[in-house]
């Protein structure tokens, strides 16, 4: 089972629709506030049989969270980043990936 290990609201400075980081956006960690959400990613994760991945998900006052793009290679820009401990997460998680493909050969 997959497990979300960050979690970031993202919002545009300038008015647009875009919120991305590198357009200008911004973003605040808020990893384990929003549970259905981090449960939806999760669940993504495990449906497309991917371990590193982004999710990203609107807010959506009928459906809940409605997910609009998953990235296989997610970007991790700081400082928004600092002091989440992503990379050292994703660091164990691919040696013990690494390890479990060595055993099974």
């Amino acid at each position: 089972d997959k497990k979300a290990v960050f979690s970031m609201v993202r919002a545009s400075d300038t008015g647009s629709l875009q919120a991305n980081l590198s357009q200008g956006g911004s973003g605040k960690v808020v990893t384990k506030q929003y549970l259905d959400a981090e449960s939806l990613a999760e669940r993504i994760a495990d449906v497309l049989e991917m371990d590193i991945v982004g999710v990203d998900l609107l807010f959506s006052d009928k459906f809940g969270y409605v997910c609009c793009e998953v990235n296989n290679n997610p970007g991790f820009a700081k400082p928004e980043y600092d002091n989440s401990g992503i990379e050292d997460r994703i660091a164990d998680m691919v040696v013990r990936l690494s390890k479990e493909a060595s055993s099974e050969s």
